[in-house]
């Protein structure tokens, strides 16, 4: 008769034990979801303010050296029609 109680404690014990290991486990996936969780709030909030001020940086970025390429433009036609126009002059200068 003792030894039936004593198996039925050594089974509820191991009921217990078996219990605790999954408390245990249940509580480590919880601890480390919430640290995925904060991780990936802080990279969705780096990645969204980096991103943004990168973008806009690239954008004026891109505008500067459009306008550059204008200007050089701009300027190379002005010379080269200067000195078109000073061609044909003496050009006709030349052949009167």
């Amino acid at each position: 008769m003792y030894q039936k109680q004593i198996d039925g404690i050594y089974g509820r014990r191991q009921n217990l034990d078996s219990l605790i290991i999954a408390l245990q486990g249940t509580a480590m996936d919880r601890d480390f979801i919430h640290a995925m969780m904060i991780g990936h709030d802080a990279t969705k909030a780096l990645i969204n303010e980096n991103q943004i001020d990168t973008v806009n940086d690239l954008m004026d970025n891109i505008r500067d050296q459009h306008q550059l390429m204008d200007e050089a433009a701009q300027a190379l036609s002005e010379v080269c029609l200067f000195f078109l126009l000073r061609f044909l002059t003496l050009a006709r200068v030349h052949d009167v």
